[in-house]
C-alpha cells in the first residue's frame, strides 16, 4: 500500500434536496417534454463538438425508437439538417449523424446505454476526421473532408426530441450540461472538462452551455449567454450527474491526485483494471444540515467529493485516504466515520468498513461495483456496531486456554475484554486489550489465559467504544483438567501492602505474580511447607494473580485483589 494522503470530505446535507456539482437537470417524461433552442445559425463552417451527459430513467429499449438528445434539423423533414445525436432505432446505443456538404454520415457508440446509469457523450469534427467519444473514450471515427452544411431557415435545434414534422422520438430520463461548440476538442480537452462545470469566461469556442439550473419563466438560460431555450414543461430534477466545480482524471494510470487548495485526495491501489478515473470535488452545500441517514449525527464540512469510473472490466477497488491535519475542529475517535453514495442512486450510507486511523490520517476502501460515488466525512451514531468480528475462538493449550480473536472493522473501538464464567451466568473480566481505534483491515489478536479454572469454563468477548458505549458476543465453552490439585494459600486477601503465601505441598513450587492482562510482575520459589512475604505496596490498585507451577507442569492460581 501506498502512503496516501488527503483531507476532509464533508456535505451539509438538507433532507429534501442535496446540493450537487451539477445541480439541477431536465428530466424528460418520453412523452412531451423537450427544449427548443429555436431556429438559430450557430454559425458552423468546418468544425464542431457537441457533448453532455444523459441518463435513461425507463429501459431504453421500451422507448421511443430513435430517441433523441440533441438534433439540428429541419421542420419539415427529418432527413435534412446539421447534425444529430440520437439513440439507434433500438435505442440500444448513441448514433452521431453529422450533414456536411458532401452529405450525411453516422457514428455509432460501442458502449452500451443502460438504464439508471450516466454516460458522457461528445460529439466533434475538426474539418477532416468525424469523431465520436464516450466517457472520454473515442469509440468511433471516419475520415471527412468537407464544410458542414450552411443553415437554413427552417433548421431547429431541439433536446429531447426532434423538429421534424411528427414531433417524434421522445427521451425518457435525464440530460444535463449540455455545450455546444464551433472547434473541435481534443481527446484532452473533453477529458479535463468531463466532471467539472465550465468556466465560460475562460472557454475559447463555446457557442452555448446549458446547465440546466438557470430558469426564468420558462425559458433556460444559457450560461454562454448567446441562445436561452424555451422548455415545453418547466420540470427539473436534481441531478446526479458526476459533476463538480473542479476535477482530475487519469487514463491508463494506477494513481490519481487531486490538489485543491490545501486539500488532497489520492486514489491508488486500482483493481478491475478500470479505462479511466476521475475524480471531482464540489464546492457547495444546501443551508440545512438535515442528514439521509439516521446512522449519521453530524456532517463536519460544507463540500463533498466524488469518484467517476470509466470501463471498468470488473468491479473496480480503490483506497482512498485523507489527512484530518488541516481541520482542528474534529476529534480524530469521536466515532469519526465516512459515509457514501452510490451517485446512481442518491443514497447515502456509512462506510462499511473503515481503516486504523494513524498520524490524523483516515483509509477505507473504494468498492467499484457501480460507476460512480460521493463522499462526506462524518461522526456516526455511537450506538451503531462498532465492529465487525470475523472470528472468536477458545482453545485448551497443555493447562492453559488460548483465546483468539479476529475483526474486520473497527469504528471507535476503545478496548476488548475478556470475560470468564464457571457457569455462563456470573461473569468476571480477566484481562483488557486496547483496540485498534477504527480500521477496515483485518486485525488479529489473543490472550493466553494461565490460571483457567479447572474443568469446564466459559469465555466471551465484550467490546468497548470511547464514549462507553459496548456490545457483548457470544460465549463459547472449553474443559482444562489438572489431574492433581495444587494446595496454595495466600492472606491477607484484599491485601494493602505485603501478601503472605504459603506452599501446601510437600515440592517447591515456582510461583509467578500477574497483573490481570497476564503480564507477569515476579517469579517467587518457595519451598515445600514454607511461606514467604510478597510486597505489593507499590503496585497500582487492581486484580492480580499469583499462578503455582510443579515440577509436573500442573498448575493453580489464586485471583488477589490489590487495594
Amino acid at each position: 500500500m501506498k502512503n496516501l494522503i488527503a483531507t476532509i470530505l464533508a456535505l451539509f446535507i438538507s433532507s429534501l434536496i442535496f446540493a450537487q456539482g451539477a445541480n439541477s437537470t431536465y428530466s424528460f417524461n418520453g412523452t412531451d417534454d423537450f427544449v427548443e433552442v429555436g431556429a438559430v445559425d450557430f454559425g458552423f463552417t468546418n468544425q464542431i463538438t457537441i457533448m453532455g451527459w444523459i441518463k435513461w430513467n425507463i429501459d431504453p429499449k421500451t422507448g421511443e425508437d430513435w430517441a433523441n438528445i440533441i438534433t439540428n434539423n429541419s421542420e419539415n423533414s427529418g432527413d435534412r439538417g446539421q447534425f444529430w445525436i440520437q439513440h439507434d432505432k433500438n435505442n440500444n446505443k448513441l448514433e452521431f449523424a453529422l450533414e456536411l456538404t458532401d452529405g450525411r454520415r453516422h457514428l455509432w457508440s460501442k458502449t452500451k446505454v443502460e438504464q439508471g446509469v450516466w454516460m458522457h457523450f461528445a460529439a466533434t469534427y475538426d474539418g477532416s476526421v468525424q469523431r465520436f467519444y464516450i466517457n472520454g473514450i473515442e469509440e468511433a471515427h471516419q475520415n471527412r473532408n468537407a464544410n458542414i452544411r450552411a443553415y437554413q431557415s427552417d433548421f431547429v435545434t431541439r433536446i429531447g426530441n426532434w423538429a421534424a414534422y411528427n414531433n417524434g422520438r421522445h427521451f425518457n430520463g435525464d440530460i444535463d450540461e449540455i455545450s455546444i461548440w464551433n472547434r473541435a476538442l481534443s481527446e484532452t480537452e473533453i477529458r479535463e472538462r468531463m466532471t467539472r462545470k465550465l468556466n465560460v469566461s475562460d472557454e475559447t469556442g463555446l457557442l452555448a452551455y446549458y446547465q440546466f439550473d438557470n430558469f426564468d419563466a420558462g425559458v433556460l438560460i444559457d450560461e454562454a449567454n448567446n441562445y436561452n431555450a424555451t422548455v415545453a414543461n418547466n420540470i427539473t430534477a436534481l441531478s446526479t450527474a458526476p459533476v463538480g466545480d473542479e476535477s482530475v482524471y487519469t487514463y491508463g494510470g494506477d494513481e490519481l491526485v487531486l490538489n485543491s487548495d490545501d486539500h488532497i485526495v489520492r486514489l491508488s491501489d486500482f483493481s478491475g483494471k478500470p479505462d479511466g478515473v476521475h475524480i471531482y470535488k464540489v464546492s457547495e452545500a444546501p443551508a440545512s444540515l438535515n442528514t439521509v441517514s439516521s446512522d449519521i449525527v453530524e456532517i463536519i464540512d460544507n463540500y463533498y467529493w466524488g469518484v467517476f469510473v470509466v470501463g471498468a472490466k470488473n468491479n473496480t477497488n480503490f483506497r482512498y485516504e485523507k489527512s484530518l491535519t488541516e481541520n482542528t475542529n474534529i476529534i480524530i475517535n469521536d466515532s469519526l466515520t465516512v459515509a457514501s453514495r452510490n451517485n446512481v442512486a442518491g443514497d447515502w450510507d456509512l462506510v462499511d468498513i473503515f481503516q486504523n486511523i494513524a498520524d490524523s490520517t483516515v483509509s477505507f476502501y473504494i468498492d467499484g461495483a457501480a460507476s460512480h460515488y460521493e463522499f462526506i466525512l462524518a461522526k456516526a451514531d455511537p450506538s451503531i456496531l462498532p465492529i465487525e468480528l470475523l472470528s472468536f475462538d477458545v482453545k485448551a493449550e497443555n493447562d492453559a486456554v488460548l483465546i483468539q480473536w479476529e475483526t474486520a472493522s473497527e469504528i471507535n473501538n476503545e478496548f476488548f475484554t475478556i470475560q470468564r464464567s464457571a457457569d455462563g451466568e456470573n461473569w468476571e473480566d480477566i484481562a483488557y486489550i486496547d483496540g485498534a481505534g477504527n480500521s477496515n483491515r483485518v486485525l488479529s489478536y489473543e490472550y493466553m489465559d494461565y490460571s483457567p479454572i479447572n474443568g469446564t469454563a466459559y469465555y466471551r468477548l465484550k467490546q468497548t467504544d470511547f464514549d462507553g458505549a459496548y456490545e457483548t458476543f457470544n460465549m463459547l465453552a472449553v474443559t482444562i483438567q489438572n489431574n492433581i490439585e495444587i494446595e496454595i494459600s495466600v492472606y491477607p486477601n484484599p491485601v494493602v501492602s505485603s501478601l503472605n503465601v504459603r506452599n501446601n505441598q510437600a515440592i517447591a513450587l515456582e510461583m509467578q505474580l500477574t497483573n490481570a492482562a497476564g503480564q507477569a510482575l515476579k517469579i517467587i520459589s518457595i519451598a515445600g511447607n514454607d511461606e514467604q512475604s510478597v510486597e505489593m505496596e507499590h503496585l497500582p490498585s487492581g486484580l492480580y494473580y499469583l499462578i503455582a507451577i510443579d515440577a509436573n507442569g500442573n498448575k493453580t492460581s489464586e485471583k488477589i485483589l490489590k487495594q
